[in-house]
């Protein structure tokens, strides 16, 4: 007779990273900053990533996925996250997935010169152990300030009436 044995096997925890990049170096007040989100996985074991969450406090929603329709527009059945081209919903070891987000500049404020902010992302090991959270770089779009036109106007009121006076001395 045998014995049975079972081993559980323990996945290499493995690192998520985020890379954060915008659309512009410059904005106007008032203009739209979308951010470019890239997140990867990186285990020893080529475990995968699970429960993924992308999030950037600095864009006015959270950030989506970019979604591949396979070439086939219409058809949701086959479409993918970018990245994920086994569409396992797995970030898997060596895949970067892309998200996107965008944030409206508001009005000037005298002591704003850029918008700058970081994005973070969250997820599961295989054995479902929280990973250590990623921090993406911190990404920095300068406002453009607009000089603006300053015009002046002078007129007389050459008979003292309170009324404009015009070119031809009529009111």
């Amino acid at each position: 007779t045998s014995n049975t044995t079972s081993v559980e096997f323990e996945h290499n925890a493995g690192d998520l990273s985020i890379t954060k990049s915008a659309d512009a170096a410059s904005v106007l007040h008032g203009g739209t900053i979308t951010y470019t989100l890239k997140v990867s996985y990186d285990s020893l074991d080529g475990a995968r990533a699970g429960s993924l969450t992308v999030t950037d406090p600095g864009c006015d929603d959270e950030p989506v996925a970019v979604i591949d329709d396979n070439g086939t527009p219409g058809d949701d059945s086959d479409d993918f996250v970018v990245g994920d081209p086994d569409a396992d919903g797995f970030l898997d070891d060596g895949e970067t997935w892309t998200f996107t987000c965008s944030f409206v500049t508001g009005t000037h404020a005298d002591d704003e010169d850029a918008v700058s902010n970081t994005a973070f992302a969250n997820g599961t090991d295989s054995d479902g152990d929280e990973l250590d959270e990623a921090t993406s770089n911190t990404t920095s779009v300068e406002f453009e300030h607009d000089a603006g036109d300053l015009s002046i106007t002078k007129s007389a009121d050459a008979d003292g009436d309170d009324l404009f006076d015009e070119a031809n001395g009529d009111d």
